[in-house]
């Protein structure tokens, strides 16, 4: 963590060193891409484990993203899930993200 000092003017001001957190929380595991084959009906419904994150502070980040584990996707569909890790300080990751490719067994069986 970087310190910043500052010294004061006079011999009566005191001196304050301040830390300052600019480090953004890191994952030690995101979500790998998956596929899922031979999807039948408009959408279903796809699981994944939670990224595992921890911040430089000692206090869990918050992980925030627009699509939870066990939505429904359309199929056939191409999707991003980006999870946005914050800390308390603002410094942001956002290296979390995987994408979940879903085949129609229609369209994957050659059937028109």
């Amino acid at each position: 963590m970087p310190i910043v000092e500052w010294k004061a003017e006079e011999i009566n001001d005191c001196i304050a060193l301040i830390s300052v957190d600019t480090e953004a929380p890191v994952c030690g595991y995101c979500p790998p891409d998956q596929t899922v084959a031979n999807a039948t009906g408009s959408e279903i419904r796809v699981n994944w484990a939670q990224p595992e994150c921890t911040d430089n502070s000692g206090v869990p980040p918050n992980i925030y993203t627009e699509r939870q584990a066990g939505s429904y996707v359309p199929v056939p569909s191409n999707t991003e899930v980006l999870y946005i890790v914050r800390d308390d300080n603002g410094n942001e990751n956002l290296d979390c993200k995987f994408r979940i490719n879903v085949e129609s067994e229609y369209f994957a069986s050659g059937k028109n």
